[in-house]
Parts: structure tokens; sequence; C-alpha cells
């Protein structure tokens, strides 16, 4: 597994994983999470599966 030097900023984390991945599994599920909040509050309907019976 490689990542291409001309498409990454160069600073890596632990294992040496560049920065891009470790933000993009940082961002990409909470933005899902604040996704599905902001239609839970536009659509009181909704169920989604965590409301008090």
């Amino acid at each position: 597994w490689k990542f291409d030097s001309k498409q990454i900023l160069g600073i890596y984390g632990p294992f040496r994983i560049p920065l891009e991945e470790f933000l993009f599994f940082l961002i990409v599920p909470m933005a899902a999470i604040m996704t599905i909040e902001g239609v839970r509050t536009v659509k009181k309907h909704w169920p989604v599966g965590d409301e008090k019976i």
C-alpha cells in the first residue's frame, strides 16, 4: 500500500499514515452524524432507532 508523495502534504502519523488519511476517517463519519442529526431536527417524525418507546 503506497501513497503518492505528489498528492499528499508529507505529514505522517503513526505507522507512516499520511495526515489526509487520518482526517478522512475523522471528517467523513462526523459529517454523516451531523447530516442524520440535521435531518432528524427538520423531520421530527423520521425514526432512526434510538428513540425511547
